[in-house]
């Protein structure tokens, strides 16, 4: 809701979420390592949200907290995949942060690379693909935006994601995905047929 629709005063009423989430994961029964791995999306997702409003110190500040979280957890627990998704997102988010602010990354110790982030997501869905993992259209969406917009490879990124994800169910979100990556490929006419492949109770809760 706040990083795709950006409506106004959504982000003050919503803004509290993430302290309450917080609390309530700490004091939930789940495995010490869903807690680690969902209180690092918390903040990686908080801070993305941040980085899209122009306030990169909160922003740093929470990748920080992030990036402690997941690599604390890819030490901890070597096997738990998730924390690689949230690794490559992260790296390859780092890598945007704009030449003013760089300085404060480095100070806190971050170092973002954009093929690094990708060779980690691809890590996540090769390990993920025979355990039906239900982040993996987020990893293939992600590993697809980093091709399309940071490597700026749009036809490259859009041929990825319809090899990888281009035959699944085509909710409102999917449909998004591939929508977004036929236009900044240029090819208008799939953009147009993946529209058209929703239903209409789905093509009215499209993120247009």
């Amino acid at each position: 809701r706040l990083f795709v629709y950006e409506r106004n005063g959504e982000f003050e009423r919503l803004k509290g979420n993430r302290d309450k989430r917080l609390k309530r994961l700490q004091h939930s029964e789940l495995d010490a390592k869903w807690k680690q791995f969902l209180q690092a999306e918390i903040e990686l997702q908080w801070a993305l949200v941040h980085m899209k409003r122009d306030k990169p110190f909160r922003g740093i500040q929470l990748m920080l907290s992030a990036h402690r979280l997941i690599a604390d957890g890819m030490e901890r627990y070597p096997d738990f995949y998730p924390f690689r998704k949230s690794a490559g997102i992260l790296t390859a988010l780092l890598a945007t942060i704009p030449p003013e602010y760089q300085w404060a990354s480095r100070l806190a110790g971050l170092h973002g690379d954009v093929r690094e982030g990708r060779v980690l997501l691809e890590s996540f869905i090769e390990a993920s693909a025979k355990s039906d993992s239900f982040l993996i259209e987020e990893a293939l969406a992600a590993r697809s935006f980093v091709s399309c917009y940071l490597e700026n490879d749009p036809q490259t990124a859009y041929r990825y994601w319809i090899r990888a994800a281009g035959l699944g169910e085509p909710g409102p979100l999917f449909a998004w995905v591939q929508v977004k990556l036929a236009l900044r490929a240029g090819w208008n006419d799939a953009a147009r047929n993946a529209l058209r492949a929703l239903p209409a109770r789905g093509f009215e809760r499209l993120p247009l």
